[in-house]
């Protein structure tokens, strides 16, 4: 009974600090988040599915592309909204992704999310 009681505070302290306010006291934060895409990519154009998290609390705030020679780095952010009580759903959002050019061979990274920005190494072209 005692483990059932810890699990439950955990879960609430997850929740919580999911949709809490960040320090400088507003009640949103912003932070990035996992996707992937939804066939394999090769071409300029293609589609990503975000994970947004829950459909209560957090929204698509933006998708950022950085294109170089070498790699094409996609990060996408969701915005979390403070709340007591945030449903436990998944809710994700579909995004069309336009390079200005072809993929290629150049590796698709930031798939990961919830990493420093810039940080992922994770070749994303395959769903």
């Amino acid at each position: 009974m005692r483990l059932a009681a810890s699990l439950v505070a955990l879960a609430g302290l997850t929740l919580g600090s999911a949709c809490g306010s960040d320090d400088n006291g507003d009640d949103t934060s912003v932070g990035l988040t996992r996707w992937s895409p939804t066939a394999e990519v090769g071409g300029a154009e293609f589609d990503i599915v975000i994970e947004v998290g829950s459909s209560s609390c957090d929204s698509l705030d933006r998708v950022e592309v950085d294109e170089g020679a070498e790699t094409v780095t996609i990060e996408a952010y969701v915005r979390s909204r403070r709340a007591d009580v945030c449903t436990a759903d998944m809710a994700t959002e579909v995004e069309s992704i336009a390079l200005d050019a072809p993929l290629g061979d150049r590796e698709l990274l930031g798939c990961d999310g919830n990493l420093e920005p810039g940080s992922s190494t994770r070749d994303c072209s395959v769903p």
